[in-house]
């Protein structure tokens, strides 16, 4: 699959990782090229320092063929407006992090899939850990 990952954060950083073991063509926009670097020295992909909210970074990046653009960034605007550009130049799906709840129904209006706070996922997942041992977990993941 070619898929476009937006922001080497926390998250950007381990799709690409998870996404390039199951051998799937990377593309990984930021705007840090410090991040760039590294991710490329790290992983297989092609890396483009720029901002994915302008239409030619996306050019670049092929948005036209991509079966996913996923967008990762902390700015909830910027997402939506990378992955509403990619989805009118034809990327098949959209995905994007949402980092503020009262935005949750913008994205779902727009047609966006997405991945709701992921801070509160985490703490969730923390907190069931903490009061039901062992439960939610893969094994080997928790100790």
């Amino acid at each position: 699959m070619y898929l476009i990952i937006v922001g080497l954060g926390g998250i950007g950083k381990n799709l690409v990782k998870l996404a390039t073991q199951e051998k799937n063509d990377v593309v990984v926009i930021d705007q840090d090229e410090k991040r760039c670097r590294e991710i490329a020295a790290k992983y297989d992909v092609l890396t483009i320092v720029g901002d994915a909210t302008e239409r030619s970074t996306l050019e670049q990046a092929e948005a036209h063929r991509a079966h996913a653009l996923i967008a990762t960034t902390s700015d909830d605007a910027a997402n939506l407006m990378m992955a509403l550009t990619a989805k009118g130049m034809g990327t098949k799906k959209t995905v994007a992090v949402v980092n503020q709840e009262e935005h949750v129904e913008m994205f779902k209006e727009a047609g966006i899939h997405m991945y709701e706070n992921p801070d509160m996922t985490v703490a969730s997942h923390l907190f069931l850990c903490e009061t039901t041992p062992n439960k939610g977990f893969p094994a080997g993941k928790w100790r």
